[in-house]
């Protein structure tokens, strides 16, 4: 029924904290122009327990040329997350928990783990159709800045030269009238 399809949603939603992440996400999709989130599923419950958001430059992405499809992700593990997953640190091992073990063992063999797209999002910053990395807010809005900027000061050079003092030069005398 709905309401058990609503209860669903709403039990994963309080699991995974979604508002926690929501400021990092928005950082992510606003300087880098994507964000990658891989939410973690607890088979045994059925619902998804927490998410990952992963670093957009370890992640190789490749276009899929059919319309509403979401480009093939495959996550490259940076040297970080390989020296995480192999750590002895109780602090390490008790975040691990929870995480899948082929997933973990992916990482700690540093080879490209395809995104399942049914437990991944791509936001992408698009500034046109076929944009599938995205684009920075600031790639966008850096431009315009400097254009407004050169914009402002050649107008304000303009009414400077425009208002500074004017010199009168007096021509002839009472007796002598100049000629043209």
């Amino acid at each position: 029924s709905s309401k058990e399809i609503m209860d669903t949603y709403q039990l994963a939603k309080h699991a995974v904290h979604v508002d926690r992440y929501l400021p990092d996400i928005t950082k992510e999709f606003l300087v880098i122009g994507r964000s990658i989130i891989q939410l973690v599923l607890d088979a045994d419950r059925g619902i998804w327990t927490d998410m990952i958001i992963h670093d957009a430059d370890y992640v190789r992405i490749e276009p899929s040329f059919r319309t509403g499809f979401m480009p093939k992700l495959d996550l490259m593990p940076s040297p970080e997350l390989q020296k995480w997953v192999k750590s002895s640190d109780p602090r390490d091992i008790e975040a691990r928990k929870g995480l899948p073990k082929e997933l973990l063992e992916q990482f700690s063999k540093g080879t490209p783990v395809p995104m399942d797209p049914m437990v991944t999002a791509y936001l992408a910053r698009r500034s046109y159709f076929n944009d599938i990395a995205g684009t920075s807010f600031y790639v966008r809005n850096i431009p315009l800045w400097g254009m407004e900027k050169s914009l402002i000061n050649a107008t304000l050079t303009g009414h400077r030269r425009r208002s500074g003092p004017i010199t009168q030069i007096a021509v002839g005398s009472e007796n002598w009238e100049p000629s043209p």
